[in-house]
Protein backbone atom coordinates (compact mmCIF):
# COMPACT_ATOMS: atom_id res chain seq x y z
CA UNK A 1 0.00 0.00 0.00
CA UNK A 2 1.36 3.28 -0.81
CA UNK A 3 2.08 5.90 1.79
CA UNK A 4 -0.35 8.48 0.60
CA UNK A 5 -3.28 5.42 1.11
CA UNK A 6 -2.16 4.67 4.29
CA UNK A 7 -2.30 8.71 5.27
CA UNK A 8 -5.97 8.59 3.67
CA UNK A 9 -7.18 5.82 5.72
CA UNK A 10 -5.56 6.62 9.06
CA UNK A 11 -7.11 10.28 8.49
CA UNK A 12 -10.77 8.08 7.61
CA UNK A 13 -9.78 6.20 11.12
CA UNK A 14 -9.00 9.40 13.45
CA UNK A 15 -12.02 11.38 12.33
CA UNK A 16 -14.15 8.39 13.09
CA UNK A 17 -12.39 7.87 16.21
CA UNK A 18 -12.82 11.63 17.44
CA UNK A 19 -16.25 11.00 16.91
CA UNK A 20 -16.56 8.44 19.17
CA UNK A 21 -14.46 10.00 21.91
CA UNK A 22 -17.07 12.85 21.57
CA UNK A 23 -20.31 10.84 21.30
CA UNK A 24 -19.21 8.83 24.35
CA UNK A 25 -19.56 12.57 26.08
CA UNK A 26 -22.46 13.11 24.38
CA UNK A 27 -23.60 9.73 26.19
CA UNK A 28 -23.16 10.74 29.76
CA UNK A 29 -27.04 12.83 29.14
CA UNK A 30 -28.49 11.90 26.00
CA UNK A 31 -28.60 8.25 24.35
CA UNK A 32 -26.13 9.19 21.30
CA UNK A 33 -26.32 7.39 17.98
CA UNK A 34 -23.09 8.40 17.04
CA UNK A 35 -21.20 6.50 18.74
CA UNK A 36 -23.11 3.17 16.70
CA UNK A 37 -22.19 5.53 13.44
CA UNK A 38 -18.60 6.58 14.54
CA UNK A 39 -18.24 2.65 15.34
CA UNK A 40 -19.29 1.31 11.97
CA UNK A 41 -17.73 3.89 9.76
CA UNK A 42 -14.29 2.58 11.83
CA UNK A 43 -14.82 -1.03 11.12
CA UNK A 44 -15.91 -0.25 7.57
CA UNK A 45 -12.54 1.53 6.82
CA UNK A 46 -10.43 -1.02 8.40
CA UNK A 47 -11.86 -3.93 6.62
CA UNK A 48 -12.67 -2.75 3.45
CA UNK A 49 -11.21 0.98 2.49
CA UNK A 50 -8.04 -0.76 0.85
CA UNK A 51 -10.08 -3.07 -1.80
CA UNK A 52 -13.06 -0.28 -2.53
CA UNK A 53 -12.01 3.00 -1.95
CA UNK A 54 -14.04 4.53 -3.75
CA UNK A 55 -17.44 2.90 -2.64
CA UNK A 56 -16.29 3.05 0.88
CA UNK A 57 -15.52 6.96 1.16
CA UNK A 58 -19.10 7.27 -0.96
CA UNK A 59 -20.83 4.79 1.78
CA UNK A 60 -18.97 6.76 4.44
CA UNK A 61 -20.03 10.55 3.08
CA UNK A 62 -23.82 9.00 3.04
CA UNK A 63 -23.44 7.81 6.72
CA UNK A 64 -21.78 11.27 8.00
CA UNK A 65 -24.90 12.73 6.13
CA UNK A 66 -27.42 10.41 7.53
CA UNK A 67 -26.06 11.34 11.18
CA UNK A 68 -26.62 14.66 10.42
CA UNK A 69 -30.12 14.47 9.67
CA UNK A 70 -30.71 13.40 12.97
CA UNK A 71 -28.36 15.77 14.57
CA UNK A 72 -30.22 18.35 13.25
CA UNK A 73 -33.39 16.89 13.77
CA UNK A 74 -32.36 16.35 17.63
CA UNK A 75 -30.75 19.65 17.92
CA UNK A 76 -34.42 20.79 16.90
CA UNK A 77 -36.61 18.91 19.02
CA UNK A 78 -33.95 19.22 22.00
CA UNK A 79 -34.01 22.64 21.86
CA UNK A 80 -37.96 23.13 22.65
CA UNK A 81 -38.02 20.78 25.11
CA UNK A 82 -34.82 21.69 27.46
CA UNK A 83 -35.37 25.11 27.05
CA UNK A 84 -39.70 25.15 27.96
CA UNK A 85 -39.41 22.61 30.25
CA UNK A 86 -41.04 22.57 33.62
CA UNK A 87 -39.29 26.25 34.80
CA UNK A 88 -41.11 25.42 38.28
CA UNK A 89 -39.14 21.95 39.26
CA UNK A 90 -35.97 22.47 40.76
CA UNK A 91 -34.46 19.51 39.54
CA UNK A 92 -35.41 20.14 36.14
CA UNK A 93 -33.83 24.03 36.43
CA UNK A 94 -30.78 22.21 37.93
CA UNK A 95 -30.09 20.42 34.80
CA UNK A 96 -30.43 23.55 33.16
CA UNK A 97 -26.26 23.83 32.69
CA UNK A 98 -25.94 19.96 31.08
CA UNK A 99 -28.80 20.64 28.86
CA UNK A 100 -26.87 23.64 27.82
CA UNK A 101 -23.90 22.10 27.57
CA UNK A 102 -25.10 18.65 25.42
CA UNK A 103 -26.91 20.66 23.52
CA UNK A 104 -23.84 22.63 22.13
CA UNK A 105 -21.98 19.96 22.30
CA UNK A 106 -24.36 18.24 19.96
CA UNK A 107 -24.13 21.33 17.66
CA UNK A 108 -20.24 20.53 17.68
CA UNK A 109 -20.30 17.20 16.46
CA UNK A 110 -22.88 17.95 13.86
CA UNK A 111 -20.31 20.78 12.36
CA UNK A 112 -17.59 18.29 12.85
CA UNK A 113 -19.63 15.91 10.67
CA UNK A 114 -20.23 18.51 8.66
CA UNK A 115 -16.37 19.04 8.33
CA UNK A 116 -15.44 15.38 7.65
CA UNK A 117 -17.73 15.36 4.77
CA UNK A 118 -15.83 17.97 3.06
CA UNK A 119 -12.57 16.30 3.89
CA UNK A 120 -14.12 12.80 2.21
CA UNK A 121 -14.99 14.57 -0.46
CA UNK A 122 -11.35 16.04 -1.33
CA UNK A 123 -10.18 12.34 -1.07
CA UNK A 124 -12.86 11.39 -3.14
CA UNK A 125 -12.09 13.59 -5.74
CA UNK A 126 -8.16 12.71 -5.49
CA UNK A 127 -8.66 9.03 -5.90
CA UNK A 128 -10.36 10.30 -9.62
CA UNK A 129 -13.64 9.60 -8.39
CA UNK A 130 -16.54 12.02 -10.28
CA UNK A 131 -18.11 14.38 -7.35
CA UNK A 132 -21.36 14.15 -9.47
CA UNK A 133 -21.05 10.49 -9.01
CA UNK A 134 -21.02 10.74 -5.01
CA UNK A 135 -24.04 12.19 -4.72
CA UNK A 136 -25.77 9.64 -6.93
CA UNK A 137 -27.23 7.27 -4.01
CA UNK A 138 -28.66 4.68 -6.71
CA UNK A 139 -25.10 3.60 -7.91
CA UNK A 140 -22.01 2.09 -5.72
CA UNK A 141 -19.31 1.27 -7.48
CA UNK A 142 -16.05 0.34 -6.93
Amino acid sequence: MEEKEKNEKQKIKLGAWILIVLSIFSSLSRTDYNLIGAIAILIITIYYYDNFKKLILKIIIHLYALLCFFDILWLLIMLFVWTHGNNSNKFWKSLSFMHNLIYWFGLLECLYKVYLMFRLKEIFQKNEGNVDDLYDITTYSA
